[in-house]
């Protein structure tokens, strides 16, 4: 299945969506806005009316602290809703479950630690754990680290599935081939043209988010 990616922010009463940008580590919107309902509509046209969409809050992340306010907006029953957002530890969890939200996807380097985490897993199941990577290091609470480090301990946590968004926008084969021979749960973040998509899919992963 291929989801969708956009990012969400809080403008006034509205909220706007576009499309993810990356400078280094950093998380951003693209200068094209859209309203949050126009965009869903365009969304359930493509991929149909029930359809996963998965929304970063981009201020979030860059301040380190979720926005409830703009969770309230979140109000809509015609797609799943798996939410990128600030999350330290299980506390957070429960704030964001108790808003209109599917699944909680969990920047890692964000979290305050790896039992933090793991408890994080223990009072919910609908969250994912979200590796940032260029396809050499990935980012950890205090600097890069080997991705397959940080795989290798989240997988012991027990986690269904773990996300890796790649901030290239390189693709990269070999790297997705590697990951998916060595962890099961995997679901790639990823830019991308439709050749690159079907590589994947032809790879063997199942559940691909096109940024």
């Amino acid at each position: 299945m291929r989801i969708p990616l956009i990012t969400i922010e809080r403008e006034g009463k509205d909220v706007l969506t576009s499309n993810i940008e990356f400078n280094g580590w950093h998380i951003s919107s693209s200068n094209e806005h859209i309203g949050l309902r126009d965009n869903v509509i365009g969304i359930i046209e493509k991929h149909g009316k029930g359809s996963t969409v998965v929304m970063a809050d981009v201020d979030s992340l860059a301040r380190r602290k979720m926005d409830i306010a703009l969770l309230k907006k979140l109000k809509t029953k015609k797609v799943d809703i798996w939410l990128i957002t600030h999350i330290e530890d299980a506390d957070d969890l429960f704030d964001a479950f108790y808003m209109n939200i599917d699944s909680l996807i969990v920047p890692y380097h964000a979290t305050l630690s790896d039992a933090a985490l793991k408890e994080m897993n223990s009072v919910s199941d609908s969250t994912m754990p979200l590796v940032l990577t260029d396809g050499k290091v990935a980012l950890s609470r205090s600097g890069e680290m080997p991705l397959m480090e940080i795989l290798k301990n989240i997988t012991e946590m027990g986690f269904f599935s773990i996300g890796v968004m790649h901030v290239s926008e390189e693709y990269n084969e070999s790297m997705w081939s590697e990951l998916h021979s060595k962890f099961e749960r995997i679901i790639p973040f990823v830019r991308g043209s439709d050749e690159d998509i079907a590589s994947l899919e032809n790879i063997g992963f199942t559940d691909i988010v096109t940024l």
